[in-house]
């Protein structure tokens, strides 16, 4: 990682943007562990459906990171992440989630990642288990949402946990997607930079394999994509999207680049003293029309 001055953060001094995204890392899970009851949709009762929601979304958000700290390391979870595994397990036995998942088959992604981090944890939830199953074997999840980006979610899912399934490969879905065409970083919105970045780690499995992509695809032309974005994004002071886009930017090759090193001083810079990130407010124009 290029080294450069980045300023203090929570009171300590950073030499190096690898020390900011150590300590972005730090903060941010420190947060979590804190909060970690209000990351549970049964808390909330059946009147308060969007917060219920709000709630599935942020859960199955957290069984994606401790999934990936599975995958990416053998050594045993610290204890920030146990405990995050410990709240994806109580959730999970409780009878009115599992009731709230059987009513919902087609949203794969929503119970399918909690299930996936218990599973690479070692911890088995058969009931689980047989529910994605059976929603796989009546094709439930494609009928639920035609995009590209969430048919490469669901694969990685069912790739995740080892599921067989007939569904259309990646190879057949990603020329549908938006990354393929080379987008134009003027025009597009939010939603669409969510589902690039998405895009980019299902198909390389958050870097962890060599990406399947088609011979017309230019990986050069996708990583000054993302980087232009990354700038933008970074300067719109928009915190999620310049996590989502400097994750991509790692898994396209660019853990070097200078970009990469000004967006974990700007996310360093940004976050609270309790490891929380500022708001970023969601637009999409596309949602009025």
């Amino acid at each position: 990682m290029t080294t450069s001055e980045i300023g203090s953060h929570g009171g300590q001094h950073c030499e190096t943007a690898y020390d900011a995204s150590g300590l972005v890392l730090q903060g941010t899970l420190a947060w979590l562990v804190t909060t970690l009851g209000y990351f549970n949709p049964c808390r909330y009762p059946s009147s308060m459906k969007s917060e219920q929601a709000f709630a599935r979304k942020a859960l199955a958000d957290l069984a994606c990171l401790v999934a990936l700290r599975l995958k990416l390391e053998e050594r045993p979870l610290e204890s920030s992440y146990t405990s995050m595994l410990d709240q994806l397990a109580e959730v999970m036995e409780q009878p009115t989630y599992r009731d709230q998942l059987a009513r919902q088959p087609r949203c794969l992604w929503l119970y399918g990642f909690p299930y996936a981090a218990l599973h690479l944890a070692g911890r088995e939830v058969p009931e689980l288990r047989r529910l994605i199953e059976h929603a796989v074997a009546l094709r439930y999840p494609l009928a639920w949402d035609g995009r590209p980006e969430r048919h490469l979610e669901n694969l990685h899912v069912l790739r995740l946990v080892g599921i067989a399934h007939d569904l259309p490969p990646s190879s057949s879905v990603f020329p549908l997607t938006l990354l393929s065409r080379s987008p134009n970083v003027v025009m597009v919105e939010d939603s669409d930079v969510y589902d690039l970045t998405h895009t980019i780690s299902y198909m390389t499995d958050e870097g962890l394999q060599v990406p399947g992509w088609p011979a017309s695809f230019d990986e050069a032309d996708a990583a000054e994509v993302v980087r232009a974005l990354l700038q933008q994004y970074r300067s719109a002071g928009h915190t999620d999207l310049v996590a989502e886009l400097a994750s991509s930017t790692v898994v396209l090759g660019g853990s070097g680049s200078t970009e990469l090193a000004a967006a974990w001083r700007y996310l360093a810079d940004q976050q609270c003293a309790d490891g929380s990130m500022p708001y970023a407010m969601y637009s999409d124009s596309r949602s009025w029309t």
